[in-house]
């Protein structure tokens, strides 16, 4: 069956969106204010692009270093995160859509790396260290490069995930992974990098489990 995939709108949404439909998939922009629930019962998978950073109130914090923000953005996604992963859903975060998953399922953020853990992260490409038995791993190898357009990280990991990726001196967390929900959760861009096996790898995945 053709995946039917809701994309949010944010960083390479356009690029996404071709890269899904070149792979096969029929895509679902979510325009701004619009309901996203129709668009939701019709799409089988859930894209959950990059963009500013989430309201540290959305994890239970004061606003220190996270900026830009937008909150009617974070209204919108966490609800939908939230909803895909009751539901068992396929879900893909990319940069901000791996942290709106991981404040989504209970976890926390660095609102600024190097303020939060006193290490530099590179803005170039660098390599990360993945788990070899992780979905990302098993596609991945176990140490590839990666671009850096952020500045935020997460910080407290939410319970039942694990961390599958992370960078080499292991102060950011690069992705996470659910033992038994479908969700490819990624801190880089592999839209940038026209890297197609994560996406193939979310369309792959089928509603309920990996």
């Amino acid at each position: 069956m053709r995946a039917r995939v809701l994309v949010t709108q944010g960083s390479w949404d356009v690029e996404i969106g071709e890269l899904l439909t070149a792979l096969g998939a029929r895509v679902y922009f979510l325009v701004p204010n619009a309901g996203w629930q129709k668009v939701y019962q019709r799409a089988t998978h859930v894209l959950i692009p990059g963009g500013a950073d989430i309201h540290p109130r959305e994890y239970g914090e004061r606003v220190t270093w996270a900026r830009p923000t937008a909150p009617e953005r974070d209204q919108v996604e966490l609800r939908l995160a939230h909803r895909a992963l009751d539901d068992g859903k396929p879900l893909m975060g990319i940069c901000r859509g791996h942290q709106v998953i991981t404040v989504a399922a209970g976890g926390t953020l660095y609102q600024d790396i190097e303020a939060g853990t006193g290490t530099a992260h590179p803005s170039r490409p660098h390599a990360i260290r993945v788990h070899p038995q992780s979905q990302i791993g098993r596609l991945l190898g176990p140490v590839v490069r990666v671009n850096s357009y952020h500045h935020q990280a997460v910080k407290r990991v939410p319970a039942g995930w694990r961390v599958v990726a992370e960078s080499l001196d292991g102060a950011v967390v690069e992705a996470i992974e659910h033992p038994y929900l479908p969700v490819i959760s990624v801190q880089w861009h592999p839209e940038v990098l026209g890297d197609w096996g994560l996406f193939q790898l979310f369309l792959g995945l089928c509603e309920g489990g990996v």
